[in-house]
């Protein structure tokens, strides 16, 4: 089944503006090997770690990763990254599926936060 990413978009945000999680679920294998769920995930987790450890401006992204995890865990009963994206990857047959999913939630979570 084809993505169809940008109706999911239109539903809560304006296409224009693509922060790196959005972009990263929208096209994972432009910024991962392989483009999997658990790729995006680690490559997520490491860029964002990165980020609180090198720029202390970064907070309030590194912030806004933290609590996306924890916004996705709350279905899953951990905010453990790892488990988190090991769970989602479990629901859905298809990476894109998961994907999907990942990027309605996140723009859910941008919707609630703004």
């Amino acid at each position: 089944m084809a993505r169809n990413i940008d109706a999911i978009r239109h539903q809560f945000c304006d296409p224009q503006v693509t922060p790196i999680i959005e972009g990263t679920l929208i096209r994972p294998a432009m910024y991962t090997i392989g483009g999997s769920i658990p790729e995006v995930a680690a490559f997520l987790e490491g860029y964002f770690s990165g980020a609180h450890v090198k720029v202390s401006e970064a907070s309030a992204i590194v912030t806004e990763w933290q609590d996306y995890v924890e916004f996705i865990g709350a279905e899953f009963g951990s905010t453990n990254w790892n488990d988190v994206f090991r769970s989602v990857t479990a629901r859905y047959a298809s990476d894109d599926d998961g994907f999907d999913w990942l990027l309605t939630k996140y723009l859910q979570f941008k919707s609630k936060s703004a």
